[in-house]
């Protein structure tokens, strides 16, 4: 996508732009998730992965109405990239997502 700036043209990277639409689209206020001493900073896919269960969790515990809950959506939608939060969203749906599911026992029953 070009975008012209004072006479000057640039071009948007499509993951950015992305991001700021699902953003509009969720009514989030994006905002950079706190550095996690639990997980290194070199690689943030345990902590996108991490926020993002964390997020649904809260979301079972308490509603999404819920400021925390709210954070962890903010932060799961800032640091992963949107096709993996696509696909386990599809995954969740289907009932095939690998991670840990709220609500659900040892061993799927």
């Amino acid at each position: 996508m070009r975008v012209a700036t004072s006479q000057t043209i640039t071009t948007t990277p499509n993951w950015t732009l992305e991001l700021t639409v699902r953003c509009l689209r969720a009514d989030l206020e994006l905002k950079t998730a706190p550095a996690d001493v639990r997980v290194p900073t070199q690689n943030q896919a345990k902590t996108c992965y991490m926020y993002y269960n964390s997020w649904h969790q809260c979301k079972y515990d308490f509603s999404d109405e819920e400021p925390s809950c709210k954070s962890l959506k903010a932060w799961a939608h800032s640091m992963c990239p949107v096709e993996w939060m696509e696909k386990w969203e599809a995954q969740r749906e289907a009932g095939t997502y690998a991670g840990p599911v709220p609500g659900e026992t040892k061993g799927g029953h």
